[in-house]
């Protein structure tokens, strides 16, 4: 599963109507096939829309944040690490639900899928799970560890060769930037980088002043010519 195709699976998603006097922000999500250009997919075809882009991640979000909840009431914290398909779980989906105001002490967040009745296949177990301020420790300790575990983050110091995005700005909403870099022994490099709106539109002024740009993530071979690194910092060293 591709950082594009979940960055347009993103893009798709809706927030729904907040219920009066309350913090329920609903997120609508369409059953589309992530292709060019997108295609939505009939609910008559069960087959398809169950396994579906959009319901493996909403199924995937609900099935992981019920065992990170399971395994730290259990004390059993080294079981989070990995994941139930013995995938090791990254650090930033750690970081994504401490971001939601878990180091606040009267937090309490409530995570609610509702599915459609039409399609009975792919679903998570548990439908609904409250994560509260108390496990907040737990997880702050694992993202430590994982960080530390990492190993194979690389940084990166280069100029920026190429510059790919929707042609129309007002649809732009991520990137694609080729960066020259040297390596260690001093033979120049190419990576491909995909950025988030901000990140490319900081790219877009770099590459224009000709600056240098910063990136530090896990680097990973495309093929036998070109690697893609997953960004985790982007900065623009200016002047």
């Amino acid at each position: 599963m591709t950082n594009n195709k979940i960055c347009k699976l993103i893009q798709n998603c809706q927030f729904g109507q907040t219920e009066i006097g309350s913090y329920v922000v609903p997120v609508l999500c369409v059953f589309d096939e992530i292709s060019n250009p997108p295609k939505q997919l009939c609910l008559f075809n069960e087959n398809n829309v169950a396994q579906s882009l959009t319901r493996r991640v909403t199924n995937k979000l609900m099935t992981r944040i019920t065992s990170i909840k399971k395994h730290i009431d259990n004390n059993d914290e080294d079981k989070l690490f990995i994941d139930d398909e013995g995938i090791l779980v990254s650090a930033n989906f750690y970081e994504a639900l401490i971001g939601l105001n878990l180091d606040k002490e009267d937090t309490n967040i409530e995570f609610s899928a509702q599915w459609s009745p039409v399609v009975k296949e792919n679903r998570s177990k548990n439908n609904k799970i409250d994560i509260s301020h108390k496990y907040y420790k737990s997880i702050f300790n694992i993202i430590r560890k994982l960080r530390e575990m990492k190993s194979d983050t690389t940084k990166i110091l280069g100029r920026i060769k190429k510059l790919e995005s929707s042609p129309d700005a007002t649809k732009r909403n991520s990137g694609k930037i080729t960066i020259v870099y040297p390596d260690k022994n001093g033979n120049m490099k190419t990576v491909i980088a995909n950025l988030n709106k901000e990140g490319y539109e900081k790219a877009i002024k770099a590459h224009i002043n000709g600056n240098y740009v910063e990136v530090i993530g896990e680097i990973e071979k495309i093929n036998s010519r070109h690697s893609s690194i997953n960004p985790e910092i982007f900065n623009v060293i200016e002047g």
